[in-house]
């Protein structure tokens, strides 16, 4: 989505199924928590219902099984 955007070359454990849902899965046993990047737009979050506008980090709660995503509105 930001494909010249150099905070994201690093990422790779996040990923887009399509160009509006924004996955950031849990990858580590025990892991309650993670920082995802939300590229430029506003994103919710489905589980929480809450909105973020990108670009931003932010911190999300979640369990192995819960893997967050986000959708762009």
């Amino acid at each position: 989505m930001e494909p010249n955007n150099s905070a994201v070359f690093n990422i790779n454990d996040e990923f887009f199924v399509g160009d509006q849902i924004l996955v950031a899965p849990i990858l580590d046993a025990g892991q309650s928590s993670r920082s995802i990047y939300l590229p430029t737009g506003s994103w919710r979050n489905e589980k929480s219902g809450l909105v973020y506008d990108g670009p931003s980090s932010v911190d999300v709660g979640a369990a192995l099984q819960d893997s967050p995503y986000f959708l762009y509105s």
